[in-house]
C-alpha cells in the first residue's frame, strides 16, 4: 500500500483498522451468544408451557435465527476483511457506515419495542388471538429492548473509537 502519509501513521491506521475489526468481532459474538441462548431456552420453552408463555419462547426462538444469521454474516466479513489492508479514505468510509447502520437499527428497535407493546394493547381485548399476541408482544418488547441496548452500546463503541484514533489522522489530512 502506497503510504498516504508516512510510515508511523500506517501503523496507526493498522492498529486502528484491528481495532475497529475486532470490536465488531466481539459484538457479533456477542449477538451470537444471545441467539443462541434463546433459540435454545425458545425450543424448550415452547416445548413444555402452553399459552402466552409457549408464544413467548417460540417468538424467541424464531427472532433469533435472524439475528444469529447476523451474527455469523458479521463473523465471516471479519475473517474477509483481516486479510484485507484499508487506506485512510476507506478507513473513515467503513467506519462511519458501521456507525450509521448501529444508529438506524437503535431506532428500529424503537420500533419493534412499539410493535411489541401494540400486540399487548390489542391482546387486551381478548379474542382468539389473546395469548398469540400478548406473547409475541412480550417477545418483541424483550428483543427490541435488547437489540436496542445492544445497538446504542454498538454506536458508542465504534464512535468513541472513531474519535480516538481515526479522527486524529484524519484532521492531520484536512479529510
Amino acid at each position: 500500500m502506497l503510504s498516504l502519509f508516512g510510515q508511523d501513521n500506517n501503523v496507526q491506521l493498522d492498529e486502528f483498522n484491528s481495532t475497529r475489526l475486532t470490536k465488531n468481532k466481539q459484538l457479533m459474538l456477542t449477538l451470537g451468544g444471545w441467539s443462541v441462548v434463546n433459540i435454545s431456552t425458545g425450543i424448550v420453552g415452547s416445548l413444555t408451557t402452553s399459552g402466552t408463555t409457549q408464544y413467548f419462547h417460540q417468538m424467541n426462538a424464531l427472532w433469533n435465527t435472524v439475528n444469529l444469521s447476523l451474527s455469523v454474516g458479521g463473523l465471516l466479513r471479519y475473517k474477509k476483511d483481516t486479510s484485507k489492508s484499508f487506506n485512510l479514505t476507506e478507513s473513515l468510509h467503513l467506519q462511519r457506515k458501521t456507525e450509521r447502520i448501529f444508529l438506524i437499527n437503535s431506532f428500529v428497535d424503537i420500533g419493534y419495542i412499539g410493535a411489541g407493546s401494540f400486540l399487548n394493547y390489542r391482546s387486551m381485548g381478548g379474542g382468539t388471538n389473546a395469548e398469540l399476541q400478548k406473547g409475541f408482544g412480550n417477545s418483541l418488547i424483550a428483543q427490541g429492548a435488547f437489540l436496542l441496548l445492544f445497538d446504542t452500546a454498538a454506536y458508542f463503541i465504534h464512535k468513541k473509537n472513531r474519535l480516538k484514533q481515526l479522527e486524529p489522522m484524519v484532521n492531520s489530512k484536512g479529510l
